[in-house]
């Protein structure tokens, strides 16, 4: 076992391949490490430079185990962390989710997991420095693992593809959390759905809903619909999304913030890749805009973001151009524009 375990790992190196590490596999257990170390930097309306900062490093491992009667067991961790702190290196909790899947019957998953909403809103999600900054959904971050529309928490969810019919629902349990810096929230239940097809051409449709049920506050809603089309080196993607007690946008005072009671929005991002001129390199743009429509407010966020990503073996280098506007809820614009640079080894 220790020559086969030490012979797939060298393999695994010697490939260089940006995957998951497949360290054991007997044909019925198998267990994979997978992850990235990331840094990123940035200048901000032609000011200093700020500095050198983690960007999004992970480790994660995947385990799995193969039943006679064709399903197959999973677990996965995943643990973010700062490889640039100057202290002890503290583990943040990304994912951690125990699973049944058959190729018949479907996938049950249970713990935290991607949520069922970010099936379809993920299509957007495809920047390389920004990554979240710029999804028009952007409100799902905010709170999305509390929420159950990102990471979500103490979830239990369903998958089945029928053809190229892909349907997902979830529900979260009871819990307790923040939601917009108010501590001791306590989330009653949440519920998720996402529905998407799968054309022969390239093209896919989706939609999908989250509606969270909180204890002494409004409750949260989140509605999407989506479009992607990918052919050959091009790839474009769209999405309108409408959202109730959702999204934070910046209040009158300096330095303070008000969430929206309804607000909508809607992006748009293509890639081209280059890998006739050079094999890796990759064009990225794309265009949001997020508005408050509660009565009365002018408060918005838009912003457009150009970018070029070069990816050899399992490093990614990354730069990236943002022009992004702010107004408050009466109407005051701040403007900032934004030039990153990233880098990424995954493993």
């Amino acid at each position: 076992m220790q020559k086969k375990l030490l012979a797939t790992l060298v393999a695994s190196l010697v490939a260089g391949q940006a995957m998951a590490l497949e360290v054991y596999n007997d044909g019925v257990n198998s267990v994979e490490i997978g992850g990235r170390v990331g840094m990123v930097t940035g200048d901000e309306d032609g000011g200093h430079d700020n500095g050198l900062s983690d960007d999004g490093s992970r480790v994660n491992f995947k385990f799995a185990h193969n039943f006679q009667s064709g399903w197959t067991g999973t677990g996965t961790v995943e643990w973010g962390y700062n490889p640039q702190s100057t202290d002890n290196i503290e583990f943040s909790n990304r994912l951690g989710n125990v699973g049944l899947k058959h190729d018949q019957y479907g996938a049950f998953l249970f713990g935290k997991q991607w949520s069922a909403f970010y099936d379809v809103a993920g299509w957007t999600d495809i920047f390389a420095v920004g990554g979240s900054d710029y999804v028009g959904t952007k409100g799902i971050y905010d709170n999305g693992h509390f929420l159950g529309t990102a990471r979500a928490d103490d979830a239990l969810s369903y998958r089945k593809s029928f053809g190229g019919l892909n349907v997902a629902v979830q529900t979260q349990l009871e819990g307790t959390g923040e939601v917009n810096r108010v501590t001791d929230i306590t989330r009653e239940k949440s519920y998720g759905i996402a529905v998407s097809y799968d054309l022969p051409f390239g093209l896919s449709l989706g939609a999908a809903h989250n509606e969270t049920y909180l204890k002494d506050m409004d409750n949260t809603k989140a509605s999407l619909v989506s479009a992607k089309f990918a052919a050959g080196q091009f790839m474009l993607a769209a999405n309108y999304g409408e959202y109730t007690n959702s999204v934070k946008f910046d209040a009158v005072e300096a330095d303070t913030t008000f969430v929206s009671e309804k607000a909508k929005a809607a992006e748009v991002v293509g890639t081209y890749a280059l890998d006739a001129v050079v094999e890796g390199l990759l064009l990225e743009a794309g265009y949001t805009q997020i508005t408050d429509e509660t009565e009365l407010s002018k408060a918005e966020q838009k912003g457009y973001v150009a970018g070029v990503v070069y990816t050899t073996g399992p490093m990614e280098f990354a730069v990236e151009y943002k022009d992004a506007t702010k107004a408050n809820r009466a109407g005051t614009e701040t403007d900032s524009d934004t030039l990153g640079a990233s880098v990424r080894y995954y493993f």
